[in-house]
């Protein structure tokens, strides 16, 4: 018996040709480990983590409240942080921590010009 050439015999003589049924083959792998801690956070997590409210409703009103004050000025710089929420704002973005990201939008939406 000569052997099946793939790409023209090969896979119409193993399709099959009504349903299965019985025992199936089941592969196992093994689950990732557990993350210690979320490689990125929200911007509601960043208004926890800054000890303001952070539901959505509520960050749309600080951002209102303080965005006037707030333009054209670095976010750690911007009126609207105690010092102590001014130095994390400096400090997760120079050390482009997780918090970059979410701080970054931040700033576009309460310090940038053009938003």
């Amino acid at each position: 018996m000569e052997a099946p050439t793939v790409g023209t015999d090969f896979p119409s003589r193993y399709r099959a040709t009504r349903p299965v049924v019985g025992r199936t083959l089941s592969v196992q792998t093994p689950a990732p480990p557990p993350a210690m801690e979320p490689s990125t956070h929200t911007v509601a997590d960043l208004f926890a983590q800054l000890g303001l409210p952070a539901a959505p409703a509520e960050i749309d009103a600080f951002i209102s409240a303080h965005r006037p004050g707030s333009l054209g000025c670095a976010l750690h710089e911007s009126p609207a942080w105690t010092p102590t929420q001014a130095a994390f704002l400096r400090e997760a973005i120079e050390a482009d921590a997780d918090w970059a990201l979410p701080a970054e939008w931040l700033f576009q939406a309460l310090c940038h010009k053009g938003a």
